[in-house]
Order: C-alpha cells, then structure tokens, then sequence
C-alpha cells in the first residue's frame, strides 16, 4: 500500500491506541495498523476500528480511571 500523505510505503505492524476517557485512560495495545514507514501517518483497518469502539464504549461503562488491555485478548 501506498501512503496517502506522502507516497512513502505503508507496513502492517502494531500499535498502541490510547484513549482519554472522562475521567480516564485506556491503552490498547498491540493493535494491528498500517503505518508509513516515511511520514508515520497510522491508518486502522475497518474491522479493527469497529473492535476498537467496542472496547472503547465497555470501558467507558466500567469507569475505570486507567486501563490497559492487548488487542489480543478484545478482538
């Protein structure tokens, strides 16, 4: 894939996904991504970000002030 932003070559890695809550912090990690390797534009494929929402939204309901959770084990 071919980056948008700047044409440099996008790679499938993992990332972290940090969300401020009200009131709190959630860290996803080890979320699957593509990132440019030249300018670091993230880009989170459909299936992921619709898994992400979920996680997000269960979170919020827990009122957990910090959370860390792998993608792993939400997905």
């Amino acid at each position: 894939m071919i980056c948008p932003v700047c044409k440099g070559e996008v790679l499938r890695v993992t990332t972290n996904f940090p969300v401020e809550l009200d009131g709190g912090f959630l860290i996803i990690k080890n979320v699957p991504a593509d990132v440019c390797g030249q300018c670091g534009e993230v880009f989170i494929p459909d299936d992921v970000a619709e898994a992400l929402e979920k996680t997000v939204e269960a979170a919020r309901k827990s009122k957990a002030e910090i959370e860390i959770i792998s993608y792993e084990k939400v997905a």
